[in-house]
This record gives C-alpha cells, structure tokens and sequence, in this order.
C-alpha cells in the first residue's frame, strides 16, 4: 500500500511540474521536479526500464543546462512521464 502512495505522489509532482511549466511558472515546476526525482529514486529498485529513464533524464537534464523550459515539459509529459507510468503500474 506504501508503495501505492509513493506511485501516486510521484505521478502527481510530475503533472503538477508539467502544469507550471506549461504556464510559465518555471521555478516552481523545477521545484516539483526536484522533489519527484527523490520519489523516483526510492522506486527506481522496482522499475525494468532504467536504461530507458536515464537517457530520458539526461536529455532532462541537457535542458536544464540550456534553459529550455519547454523542452524539459515535452520531455516530461510525453517521455519520462509515460514510461514510468507503465512501468510503476505493471509492478502494482
């Protein structure tokens, strides 16, 4: 159940980070960002596509160098967030 939890709270920073990006709320969307990368690592043991989620999150994190806000949304909400959405549902 506690694994649940963690589930729903990391799809919910990942969406509500995506959301203030999308707006142009970039210091709070990096600040969810953050704190959905400490979720995700406490489930990372569980996940089959780690190869997969690390290129994703250095293409991240390229972005991040870069500033480019909407490619580190596009890169959540149509790469990271769908992978880890699949593999963090097959382990439930």
């Amino acid at each position: 159940m506690e694994d649940r939890k963690q589930i729903d709270a990391f799809k919910k920073s990942i969406e509500k980070t995506i959301d203030f990006l999308r707006r142009g709320r970039d210091s709070e969307g990096l600040k969810c960002f953050l704190e959905s990368m400490d979720t995700l690592e406490k489930a990372c043991v569980y996940l089959k596509k780690r190869d997969t989620i690390m290129s994703i999150l250095k293409r991240i994190h390229l972005s991040i160098k870069n500033n480019d806000i909407i490619s580190i949304a596009d890169e959540l909400e149509f790469s990271l967030y769908p992978v880890i959405k699949l593999e963090l549902e097959d382990v439930l």
